[in-house]
């Protein structure tokens, strides 16, 4: 069976990871954003999707159950994914990268633009 290849895009925000992303599903390869893993955890402990709670959350879960935990509730995603290839948007921290290469071959993509761009 072949191993899962992922392409981790990081970068700081605003960078271009999204349209990276956008890119990566017009070529039909299925994309899952670490953000949305603290943005659904904000919704299922029935707080508002701020930026202020969004936030939090990000540190709040990873001192609770470690700091790859959002590599670790996209596992069963990227198993699920039909395709031998998925992209990852957004990793924070070498944590999370460490257990997705556990697992998978993976690659890690740095966009940069200039903060006056």
């Amino acid at each position: 069976m072949l191993r899962k290849r992922i392409l981790a895009l990081v970068g700081m925000p605003g960078c271009g990871k999204a349209l990276a992303s956008e890119v990566a599903r017009f070529m039909g390869l299925p994309v899952l954003a670490f953000g949305d893993v603290i943005r659904d955890e904000v919704l299922r402990r029935g707080l508002r999707a701020t930026m202020s709670n969004v936030g939090d959350m990000m540190f709040r879960i990873r001192k609770e159950e470690g700091e790859a935990v959002v590599a670790n509730r996209l596992i069963p995603k990227i198993e699920a994914a039909r395709s031998t290839v998925v992209v990852v948007e957004g990793p924070r921290n070498w944590e999370e990268i460490e257990e997705l290469k556990r697992r998978y071959d993976i690659w890690i993509v740095a966009i940069h633009s200039s903060p006056s761009t």
